[in-house]
């Protein structure tokens, strides 16, 4: 004859930790999501370029990299080929987009845009672009051809 018992649970903090699984990386995301742009600083030395403040696209980019004579200020509304088309890896936000995009024009780029009206292209050796927002477009440039040797 056979028998069949049923299992019988402990007591459990499985279900009140349930909803802080759940809630805690949520919020985790939406902080990350509004204060990441006020994170985001651009470091120009005699070394190069260094990015900081974003946690996933942060990186230094030394001066041999940096293409400087093909680097101007765009603005992305007027200039519709260097618009990001397809996100790859990234944050795409009204207001902020930051990782890795397909421009329209086919380019690979690393992008750090909130106002697509202030934008500094710089193409780097390894095959892709920078797109960054800066306050001073032509100020950042010119401390860019200054600090990094030719």
């Amino acid at each position: 004859m056979k028998q069949v018992f049923s299992f019988a649970p402990g007591p459990s903090m499985g279900a009140p930790l349930l909803p802080l699984l759940i809630v805690v990386p949520v919020l985790l995301v939406v902080w990350y999501l509004i204060f990441a742009p006020r994170l985001v600083r651009f470091e120009i030395s005699p070394q190069g370029l260094r990015i900081r403040g974003d946690l996933f696209y942060s990186r230094a980019i030394a001066a041999s990299d940096l293409m400087l004579e093909g680097a101007r200020p765009l603005d992305l509304t007027a200039t519709p080929e260097y618009k990001p088309k397809w996100r790859t890896n990234g944050t795409g936000m009204p207001g902020y987009k930051a990782g890795w995009f397909k421009l329209q024009n086919g380019q690979k780029a690393l992008l750090f845009v909130g106002d697509p009206k202030r934008v500094v292209y710089i193409p780097v050796r390894s095959g892709y672009s920078l797109l960054l927002s800066v306050g001073d477009t032509e100020q950042f440039l010119a401390a860019l051809h200054n600090a990094v040797p030719n």
